[in-house]
């Protein structure tokens, strides 16, 4: 009695995997070296006591650093609305509850 598998699924499966992890890391390298930039060229000089966006966002205070504290929240409140996004989606949110495939298993 013996079992064979099929092993074209988990070879589909995996470079899936793998092009997903992929696209993640290239995304993620990107916006870091995004971050410093913008950090530095727009947020800083526009959280200036003079700049433009140091009225509309008076709760960082001006000055130093409250260029990268504006940045950093606008990047976590999208990241909060990505989230809620894809709650919004039944087929993401529904994502848990699905059957999972099995193996093509031959006794």
């Amino acid at each position: 009695m013996g079992f064979t598998l099929s092993v074209q699924h988990t070879i589909s499966i995996s470079g899936i995997e793998t092009a997903r992890s992929l696209a993640l890391q290239l995304v993620a390298a990107v916006a870091y070296l995004i971050a410093g930039p913008l950090a530095e060229q727009i947020f800083e000089p526009a959280m200036m006591p003079s700049g433009e966006l140091a009225a509309v966002f008076s709760f960082f205070g001006s000055g130093k650093g409250a260029g990268m504290a504006v940045l950093y929240t606008l990047s976590a409140l999208c990241m909060f609305l990505v989230g809620l996004w894809g709650f919004s989606c039944r087929s993401l949110r529904n994502l848990d509850i699905l059957p999972d495939r099995d193996l093509d298993v031959q006794a």
